[in-house]
């Protein structure tokens, strides 16, 4: 029931959340917010979003539903992959290839790049470090696609600025782009959390029957996504 998350708070990227779910074969458009007044400051981090020609509200807010965005708290990333945009769905067969283009753009006084990296639903699938300290670093790939999976770039600077794309979907002859290998290790570990946040319920004097029927329905809607992948 999540659209969006967000990705980028406080200056920081919590990847291995939205690495998991995305290896759960979960579409998450990455977001960022300013947590104000609790903490932070307005602007501090940023969503943005491509538009089109035509920059409006209603642009804007399409564009963020369609997944084309990236997070940023100073450098700019663009992320093409055979001239679609983040959050597109690119559907191709098992042995082609797909031309990925990645630029990286920042300066000193945003903080200098230190490297440019492409995950995909197996780990890190390239990277360009950046020694000479240059504004812009390029990655062009041509990724040869064996199965489903999903795409994402970043880029860190030396200070922490960092930049993060919402991913691209392969749909590899209409397969999930959930991993196989990975899901009973993350299924297994969501579900330990749901363990610890039943004996918590449990154990207070008014007992909430409604968040244990949430879990309940998180553990049977896991449950079905390991069967799925192990078929």
């Amino acid at each position: 029931e999540i659209d969006f998350v967000e990705l980028l708070q406080f200056s920081k990227i919590n990847t291995l959340d939205y690495y998991d779910y995305l290896n759960l074969g979960f579409r998450i458009t990455a977001a960022a917010g300013s947590d104000v007044p609790w903490g932070s400051t307005i602007g501090e981090v940023r969503t943005f979003v491509y538009t089109g020609q035509i920059f409006n509200a209603d642009t804007w807010f399409e564009g963020f539903k369609n997944g084309h965005t990236f997070v940023s708290n100073g450098p700019v990333l663009f992320l093409e992959a055979d001239g679609n945009l983040p959050g597109s769905e690119i559907i191709q067969s098992q042995g082609s290839n797909s031309n990925i283009k990645i630029k990286a753009l920042s300066h000193p006084s945003i903080g200098n790049i230190e490297r440019v990296a492409i995950y995909n639903t197996d780990g890190l699938l390239a990277e360009n470090l950046n020694p000479e300290k240059s504004d812009a670093v390029l990655i062009e790939l041509n990724h040869k696609l064996n199965k489903s999976q999903w795409l994402a770039a970043v880029v860190y600077c030396d200070n922490g600025a960092v930049a993060h794309t919402t991913p691209v979907y392969y749909i590899i002859d209409g397969k999930p782009t959930w991993s196989a290998e990975k899901a009973p290790e993350i299924i297994e570990k969501q579900m330990e959390l749901i363990h610890e946040i039943e004996e918590e319920t449990k154990a207070k004097e008014v007992i909430d029957q409604g968040i244990l029927d949430r879990l309940e329905m998180a553990k049977i809607f896991y449950r079905s996504i390991l069967e799925e992948t192990r078929k």
